[in-house]
Parts: C-alpha cells; sequence; structure tokens
C-alpha cells in the first residue's frame, strides 16, 4: 500500500512537473512575443522622430553658421518641426494611456469641419516646405458625437500623413 501511494505521489508529481514545464515555455513564448513588439515600436519610434530632428539640425545648423537664404522661413520650419515632435510625444503617451487602459475621454459634439480647419492651418507650412499644396473643402459644419482633441489628433495625423506621402506639386484636400 505504501509503494502504491508513493508510485501515485510520483505520478502526481511528474503531472505537476509537466504541468509546470508547459506553463513556464507559454509565458515564455508570450514574453518573446511582447518583447519582438517592443523592438517594433522602437523602431517605428525612433524612425518618425528621426526626420523631425534631422530637420531641425539641419535648419539650426544653417542659422548658426549664417547660411539660410531666408531665416524666417527656417525658424517657422523649425517650429512646424518641433509642433510635429510635439504630436509625435502626444501620440506615444496616448498609445501608452490607450495599452494601459487608462483613457477617459470627454464625449460631446465636435464640429468636425472645425478640426479639419485647424489642422489645415497648423500643417500649412509644413506643407509648403514640401512643395505641397492642401486645401480644405466643407460645404457646412458637420457635427459628431467625440471627443474634440482627439479627434483633432487624428484630423492632422492623417493630413500630416497625406503630405508626407503625396509627390511634390500636389495638393492634398481635405
Amino acid at each position: 500500500a505504501v509503494a502504491a501511494e508513493k508510485a501515485n505521489a510520483f505520478r502526481a508529481l511528474l503531472e505537476a512537473n509537466e504541468t509546470l514545464e508547459a506553463t513556464i515555455a507559454e509565458r515564455t513564448a508570450d514574453l518573446r512575443e511582447a518583447n519582438d513588439e517592443i523592438q517594433r515600436f522602437a523602431y517605428i519610434v525612433s524612425h518618425d522622430l528621426r526626420s523631425p530632428l534631422s530637420a531641425l539640425r539641419a535648419a539650426l545648423d544653417a542659422l548658426v553658421d549664417g547660411v539660410a537664404p531666408d531665416p524666417p522661413r527656417y525658424l517657422r520650419s523649425m517650429q512646424a518641426d518641433v509642433a510635429a515632435l510635439t504630436a509625435l510625444v502626444d501620440d506615444f503617451f496616448l498609445l501608452a494611456r490607450i495599452e494601459g487602459g487608462h483613457l477617459d475621454l470627454d464625449l460631446g459634439r465636435v464640429d468636425l469641419s472645425e478640426c479639419c480647419d485647424e489642422a489645415v492651418e497648423a500643417l500649412t507650412p509644413t506643407a509648403a516646405a514640401r512643395g505641397v499644396t492642401v486645401k480644405l473643402e466643407a460645404v457646412d459644419h458637420v457635427r459628431v458625437r467625440g471627443n474634440t482633441n482627439a479627434l483633432g489628433r487624428v484630423v492632422r495625423n492623417l493630413l500630416d500623413n497625406a503630405i508626407r506621402h503625396a509627390p511634390e506639386g500636389s495638393v492634398v484636400t481635405v
């Protein structure tokens, strides 16, 4: 009877060990996947930050060296790059809040036409620097239920992407 109890206890121990090993393997795979996702995100972040930082560095160097042909234009371009960096940081902060489940949006009536108008106004200097024209075609007010800041950020991001990927001399219509 004692031998049978020991054999049963040994089998139970083996089963518990197998279950533990399977759980460890599953958690290890989850950690590898999360690490891969973090690495992809870090690559995207560094890529998105590199462009405005390079533009800022080039404009600043030209101003400091006294070779900027139109200093006020360079300063406006630098302001646009700082705005782009600020928007990226805000987007990353928002993403972290979303991923962490800490996003609380106050919803209300939003004039989407106004969000578009503000995005066009903010990004027109960036578009001009890239040789792209931005045109707003808003027939009337478009009111939706949402969050003004979040919708404004979405519209600016969409417009910024359109400007960034538009060929020189083209028109981006909102």
